[in-house]
């Protein structure tokens, strides 16, 4: 084995899986929820959208099959997207969803008390790449590969473009499917006004990565110059779903729905703007005044204005606002039409110039920095969902008392430009051992070639627990230390989820999370999203970060990104949701880190094998 990084570092979370070294007094870890008996009924309600969240606008048919029971219903949906099946048992169902022009969607729900569920089937058109998670810019390089966007983009910052276009062009040839490359070379052609060519590479960056914010709003942006607004607001709401904190996006979607004369959907998409970006709060509180003249409201729009003049006194736009409430005045005291205040009122919005932006991350973006897209018209329960997903987790994992899996580890250190280092690595045979005193509670165990050790990892940062800690959030006796909002029905990897924030209360310490350090324990203050699947309850999806830096620990950026997928095993029933990947990126002592779980090939074991295993064969030629 060559050199490895040691780091004087261990990294110890203390809830593995469900819990681990933790013992309940009877009652205290009790989750659980209303289960519906076999005598009960009530009615299946099926919500059809498009992937965006909203009703699908066209007529589909409905298909329901109970799992045990098979026999299949059928309805075609009604007024709002809906079709209802009343009289519905218990249990878990399949529901398969059909429409002119679009592909066929299934979904597993689960039905459980209360007289009505509603089951959520995102909708994808036919023709369109299938749905993925959010873009992973930081793609893999080779050393070569790397000298020559490196090079590219020191020329992009003296604005050699030529020079730049150069080294990117033989990057492309390097990995002609790299999405990056692609953008920057539209950027490049976006400079130097060329604006077809850049269209062209934008275009196929989306084709590579469908959901590329900058790719997204760039080409929004090239297709305004042409005027051709309805592209750029499809572009835009795309970039929006996938980020709703994207004020520039918001801002870019204000102007060409004023272009578009649709007056009620700028004035939203203004005030959004002016919500997420602070210095822009008094000039899109004008434009929003402006609509309403626009819409020939004009009480709506003296309201407006007066509104904007009492609370923005000193903005340079307020000798323009009491020129439109005297046009008001006027028009009123003469009983003139509303249409001349409109034909006097000046609508320019203030539209961004384009900056060439060509930062390369390092990590994903912290979880407040964006806020992805939710339906307007759906609302959830936030005590609802963490009590199911809370019990849908201790049902899932009541049975299991000991199964296993094929693990690699990987370790990339991370230079100051973003480039990611050799990648050190090992695999295992990884097992989890579940105990169940009694059924208040869990002990877990976690073991790789059957060994409880911290020395057998890649390099000297050893990461326990880490694909674990979803269920552990959830989980009652944590889940009283976390402040919880359901911020709606959103998406992940284009199906419908719950999206929940989470954040560590301020007066207690993690209790699922610490760094050990030099023979100290820091417990970790965290905060993160999770997706939940709104028909079953499933973790699919969950990010954390840091609530704050811990300066003692020197630690001042820490992601996590867990992705859990079905597994269906032999012996039991129903599929369990287990972590597929977690992928931690870290600055630790002014040096940044990537750490990666992968799991497959999941197996159960009954409960008279041995536990202990063996490490998995390792190819001849593969290096750690």
């Amino acid at each position: 084995m060559g050199p490895t990084l040691r780091l004087p570092v261990k990294l110890s979370i203390s809830a593995v899986f469900f819990l681990i070294g933790i013992v309940c007094p009877a009652g205290s870890c009790q989750v659980g929820g209303s289960q519906l008996s076999s005598m009960e009924r009530l009615t299946l309600v099926v919500s059809v959208r498009e992937v965006s969240g909203q009703p699908l606008g066209v007529q589909a048919i409905v298909r329901v099959s109970q799992e045990l029971n098979g026999g299949d219903l059928m309805q075609m949906t009604r007024e709002g997207a809906i079709a209802s099946f009343p009289n519905m048992s218990g249990g878990g169902y399949e529901v398969e969803v059909q429409a002119t022009g679009y592909k066929t969607a299934h979904e597993r729900a689960e039905l459980v008390g209360g007289t009505s569920s509603t089951v959520y089937v995102y909708m994808t058109p036919e023709g369109a790449p299938d749905a993925t998670g959010p873009v992973d810019q930081r793609s893999v390089m080779t050393p070569k590969l790397q000298k020559e966007m490196d090079r590219a983009l020191e020329a992009i910052r003296d604005k050699k473009y030529d020079e730049a276009r150069k080294h990117l062009l033989l990057a492309s040839k390097m990995a002609p499917a790299n999405p990056e490359i692609e953008y920057l070379i539209g950027m490049v052609d976006y400079a130097e006004k060329n604006l077809e060519p850049a269209a062209a590479h934008f275009e196929k960056t989306l084709n590579l990565a469908p959901n590329h914010e900058k790719a997204l709003v760039s080409l929004a942006r090239l297709r305004m110059d042409s005027h051709d607004y309805q592209k750029s607001v499809s572009h835009l709401e795309t970039a929006i779903q996938n980020n709703a904190k994207n004020s520039q996006a918001h801002l870019l979607l204000a102007v060409c729905y004023i272009k578009l004369e649709n007056f009620s959907k700028a004035r939203v998409e203004a005030l959004a703007t002016g919500d997420l970006d602070k210095s822009k709060v008094p000039p899109m509180h004008l434009l929003a005044a402006k609509t309403y003249v626009m819409e020939n409201n004009l009480p709506a729009a003296s309201v407006a204005l007066k509104t904007f003049i009492r609370e923005f006194p000193n903005d340079k736009g307020i000798a323009e606002a009491n020129q439109i409430l005297e046009n008001i005045a006027k028009a009123s005291a003469t009983s003139g039409p509303a249409a001349s205040v409109a034909a006097t009122t000046d609508l320019a919005a203030g539209q961004p110039s384009a900056p060439l932006v060509i930062e390369r991350p390092w990590a994903p973006a912290d979880i407040d920095e964006k806020l992805p897209a939710v339906a307007r018209d759906v609302t959830c329960s936030t005590e609802e969902v963490v009590k199911r997903v809370a019990n849908r987790s201790h049902l899932a994992l009541g049975n299991l008392e000991r199964f296993g899996a094929t693990e690699r580890i990987e370790h990339q250190e991370i230079d100051s430009l973003g480039n990611p280092g050799p990648v050190k690595s090992r695999d295992f045979s990884y097992m989890i051992l579940i105990q169940h005193p009694n059924p208040n509670y869990h002990f877990v165990e976690e073991r790789r070639d059957g060994e409880d050790s911290l020395t057998s990892f890649p390099t000297g940062l050893a990461t326990r627990g880490l694909v674990s800690i979803g269920p552990n959030v959830f989980h009652p006796l944590f889940a009283r230390d976390m402040n919880f909002s359901c911020e709606g029905l959103g998406r992940w990897s284009g199906r419908p989820a719950w999206q929940i924030h989470f954040s560590q209360k301020q007066e207690v310490p993690s209790k699922i999370r610490s760094w050990l350090h030099h023979g100290k324990i820091y417990p970790v203050p965290m905060k993160g999203r999770a997706w939940i699947s709104p028909n079953t309850y499933d973790i699919i999806h969950l990010e954390t970060d840091l609530r704050e830096p811990l300066k003692d620990l020197q630690l001042t950026r820490e992601h996590l990104s867990i992705d859990y997928g079905p597994v269906r095993f032999k012996q039991v029933r129903e599929q369990v949701w287990l972590p597929q990947s977690a992928e931690m990126y870290f600055n630790f002592s002014g040096k940044r880190y990537h750490h990666k779980h992968t799991l497959s090939d999941y197996v159960l074991f009954s409960v008279d094998e041995k536990s202990t295993i063996s490490a998995p064969p390792t190819p001849s030629d593969e290096k750690n």
